[in-house]
């Protein structure tokens, strides 16, 4: 099996001045996040008020259906805490916490102003905590956690993820649930190079938004720290659970 790993661009279209050339920072994750741009709004920007969020939660069936699914998987492994990071809109995790009331939902993301206005409107949430996936301490996770990576495996490099998971060995993080945004397939390549050659024909840019990888070396990322106990569906979606190894 081939193992690779591509940039992935995006296309903001009329909204690239908000994000910028390159999707890999708080301060761009802020912008997109924060933007009043109502193009970006459906998909991307969080709301500012809590009947807005709570709608938006509940337009979106992919992530309904998600969160159930992994809700199942929570439950069955009878995982007390659940370690979201990289939370972004929340909406996962909201519908987590209706599923499993009894868990203790705790929601981290890279910036105090990415987590403001979700602190607002996602009053469920038991805990925010401003973290940044590449500090190397994650000793502050409790032994009976589940670290959740929900869609954000994009954002790094594939020396920065073996690095993040070498360190969540090292603190000794015991449960780790990865929910793959997609893998590189023939498919995915084609669409980036149509992108691309499309944009250059337009001459528009695109917006790098981190990374597309082959299933094989997704899961080499971590291969050397955990473990993977099973996979499962979270919608559309591969998911893996994960154990440390001894």
């Amino acid at each position: 099996m081939i193992r690779y790993t591509v940039p992935h661009y995006y296309d903001f279209g009329p909204s690239t001045h908000v994000v910028g050339e390159h999707l890999g920072s708080a301060e761009s994750w802020e912008r997109l996040r924060l933007s009043d741009d109502r193009r970006l709004a459906p998909a991307f920007a969080l709301p500012s008020s809590r009947q807005e969020w709570l709608l938006s939660c509940g337009r979106s069936v992919a992530d309904t259906v998600a969160a159930r699914d992994l809700a199942n998987a929570i439950r069955a492994a009878g995982f007390r805490t659940i370690v979201s990071v990289g939370v972004g809109r929340g909406a996962v995790e909201y519908h987590l916490k209706r599923e499993l009331p009894h868990v203790r939902v705790v929601c981290a993301e890279q910036s105090a102003r990415l987590l403001e206005p979700l602190r607002r409107v996602f009053v469920e949430c038991d805990e925010f905590r401003v973290f940044d996936v590449r500090c190397g301490d994650w000793a502050w996770i409790p032994s009976d956690a589940a670290c959740v990576f929900n869609r954000i495996d994009t954002e790094l490099d594939d020396d920065v993820w073996r690095s993040v998971f070498h360190d969540l060995g090292r603190s000794g993080v015991q449960s780790i649930l990865v929910v793959a945004t997609g893998f590189l397939t023939p498919r995915t390549a084609a669409i980036q190079v149509w992108r691309r050659a499309s944009a250059w024909w337009r001459r528009a840019r695109l917006t790098c938004a981190g990374y597309l990888r082959t299933k094989p070396q997704f899961v080499s990322l971590w291969s050397a720290d955990y473990v993977t106990q099973r996979e499962i569906s979270v919608g559309t979606l591969s998911g893996f659970i994960l154990k440390r190894k001894t």
